[in-house]
């Protein structure tokens, strides 16, 4: 029995690829959990924008 559908995995370690600030010295995490997986991405918002 799968979990955690794999195009909804796929899709959230792409976003965290795409998403993230490459010109910060940091690493993509991925947390697994019994109920869930958390996968953040280092950076934020530009500059101006809350």
């Amino acid at each position: 029995m799968e979990k955690i559908p794999q195009a909804a995995f796929r899709e959230a370690i792409a976003n965290a690829l795409i998403h993230r600030v490459w010109d910060i010295d940091s690493h993509i995490r991925v947390s697994m959990f019994d109920d869930r997986i958390e996968v953040v991405s280092p950076g934020g918002l530009p500059a101006g924008i809350t």
